[in-house]
Parts: structure tokens; sequence; C-alpha cells
């Protein structure tokens, strides 16, 4: 572990922390406050993987209406979106991979989010809408992983 300098005293972080909880250790929120998108977001991917999409969606809604500037903010809308995509939902998932787009234009999942919004207008038969997001996404990450999937997909012939 290592120390963290936090209001006047040092707080011994461990490699039991992750990264994104280092940085709202450092933010300086109360760490009650910072702690708590976490245990929301955690709640929220417990629900998923027991197969309660609905209740983690309304976890995941309650974290991004709290904590609209957290970290986790990204991860737990981009979760919204991918229950509404796996449920074929696929305008409810635009609207969610949008309005984060929106919200975090420049995140660590925007390629992913380019990604999904593609993969959505196709869904939704608009070839034009997925093409438009995937040129984006290979224009502005060309080296990602979602980058390449987008230039696969430029590639291949409209589903029918």
């Amino acid at each position: 572990g290592y120390g963290v300098p936090r209001a006047g005293a040092w707080l011994i972080v461990t490699d039991e922390f992750t990264q994104a909880e280092v940085a709202l250790l450092l933010s300086g929120l109360p760490i009650s406050r910072a702690f708590a998108a976490r245990d929301l977001y955690q709640a929220g991917m417990a629900k998923f993987r027991a197969g309660e999409a609905a209740q983690a969606v309304l976890i995941f809604y309650d974290l991004i209406a709290r904590y609209p500037l957290d970290l986790l903010r990204e991860s737990a809308q981009f979760q919204v979106g991918e229950i509404f995509f796996r449920e074929r939902e696929f305008r409810e998932a635009l609207r969610e991979f949008e309005d984060l787009l929106a919200a975090v234009p420049s995140g660590a999942r925007t390629a992913d989010v380019l990604l999904k919004i593609g993969l959505c207008y196709r869904s939704l038969k608009d070839e034009a809408g997925a093409r438009q997001a995937w040129e984006r996404l290979t224009r502005e990450y060309p080296a990602s992983a979602a980058g390449r999937q987008a230039r696969a997909l430029l590639r291949s012939p409209r589903p029918r």
C-alpha cells in the first residue's frame, strides 16, 4: 500500500483499492460520499449478475442522478445501455448511449459507446446512422479494439 494525504491526515491505500477508488479519495469528496457511488455500482452489478436487470437499471439510474460527476457514472450508464441492448430494446439503448456520449464526450468508454451506437442504429435498420457512428469511431479511436471492430463492420454487407 501507500499513503494518500487526506484532510490533514494520511489515508493508507492498499492494493484492494481500484484506480477509480484512489481517484475518488483524492477528489476531496467526503469519504462516505465517494464510496456511496461505488456501493451503488456494485449493487447494480450484483443485481445484473443475478438476472435482475430491471432492478439493476434502477440502481444505476440512482447512481447517475445522485453522482453525475462521479467516475463510475460512465460505467453505470454504459451498463444501462448494455442491458437495454441485450433485451433488444434498441431505441432505449440508443438513447442511453447517446445521452452518455453527450454527458461524457471523452470518457474511458467513448470508443465502446460509439460502437454500441452504431450497433443500435444497425439493429433499427438505420444503416446511415450506424455508418456515421462507426466512421467517427475509426477516425477518433483508430487503434482501439472498438475501432478495429467498427472497421470490420463498415466493410461487412448490411444485414437484410
